[in-house]
């Protein structure tokens, strides 16, 4: 996540789009997820 976007979140959440997150979700959350389980494999 861009620190823009989490300063967005933290300062203007009633300003944050739902597609962004939605994006954010979508496209980072499964990476983040293979990360993990690779980490927590060895």
């Amino acid at each position: 996540m861009s620190v823009g976007l989490r300063n967005q979140i933290i300062h203007g959440y009633d300003s944050v789009s739902d597609e962004n997150i939605w994006g954010i979700v979508i496209n980072l959350l499964p990476r983040l997820k293979e990360e993990i389980e690779q980490l927590t494999n060895c």
